[in-house]
């Protein structure tokens, strides 16, 4: 079974398998000492460190587009902040996932300056996604490329061989999109966590892997056609420039609210039962 979270980021891959060397080592010692807890009649202790133990374990492999890691993070501080009475570290702890829920809602980090790369840049391990789409005769075209803080991100751009899409590959975010008149898109990508205009009518694949991606593109795309929407033929020299527009449209967008909008969308577009009023919303630009 695949998992329905996209995958990490490169930069945070080592960080997040750090973490999860220590959280297993943490959760067998937290078993350990609530063997020695248990083996001299202290109950209520050994439950408490097996059970804290096993848990900060469990949510170092939660990933963190995940909606269990905040519970996860408050189950697992209060329970310790009541075994050891510390009413310092529970406010500790409210105040940290508090900041975490701010943090979430906050209008993130943008890219401002969008540079053209090589038509064959990859992104470092991006490899095999791309290679996936080219096995399913996608051609690679073009890419770009920009920088998120400190880190550069590199994205592949390859077309479809029906010409009547595109995929936008980095490490850890893959997309498929079609263009369709009036400057509207079908957008089907591999997570659900960031609305889009309403010019973007989104089709989420959570976890999905380039084959699905594009599988779950293609009948969506049916589906539009069953509804008379037919997307426009692409031309690849103009690829690029059309994509680093499609995210410039999406910055500027995202940068007029408050607080950075949450896609609703958790099942794919074929999956939902008000999928005819989503495609006529959509039409209108009042989705």
């Amino acid at each position: 079974m695949r998992s329905r979270h996209p995958p990490l980021p490169s930069e945070a891959r080592s960080v997040y398998s750090a973490l999860r060397v220590f959280g297993v080592v943490l959760g067998i010692s937290g078993l350990v000492l609530a063997i020695v807890c248990a083996a001299n009649g202290l109950w209520l202790g050994a439950a408490w460190s097996a059970g804290a133990g096993v848990l900060f374990a469990i949510l170092t492999w939660v990933p963190p587009t995940s909606r269990w890691l905040l519970p996860g993070m408050v189950l697992l501080g209060l329970g310790i902040s009541l075994s050891l009475r510390s009413w310092l570290m529970a406010g500790a702890l409210l105040a940290t996932v508090g900041w975490s829920a701010w943090a979430q809602g906050r209008p993130g980090r943008f890219p401002e300056d969008f540079e053209l790369t090589e038509p064959d840049a990859v992104m470092r391990n991006a490899e095999e996604f791309v290679e996936a789409f080219r096995s399913l005769g996608f051609e690679q075209v073009g890419g770009y490329q920009a920088k998120l803080g400190r880190v550069p991100v590199v994205v592949s751009l390859l077309m479809s061989p029906d010409g009547i899409s595109y995929a936008s590959v980095t490490d850890a975010v893959l997309n498929v999109t079609s263009l369709f008149p009036h400057g509207r898109r079908l957008l089907t990508r591999n997570h659900n966590v960031v609305g889009l205009p309403s010019e973007t009518l989104i089709n989420p694949v959570p976890g999905a892997e380039p084959e699905e991606l594009a599988a779950g593109h293609r009948r969506a795309l049916e589906t539009l056609a069953e509804h008379g929407h037919l997307p426009l033929a692409l031309i690849r020299h103009d690829l690029p420039q059309i994509a680093i527009d499609s995210e410039l449209q999406a910055i500027e967008w995202m940068k007029g609210k408050s607080r950075t909008p949450r896609s609703a969308d958790k099942r794919s577009l074929l999956d939902r039962a008000d999928r005819a009023e989503r495609i006529a919303a959509w039409q209108t630009g009042q989705s």
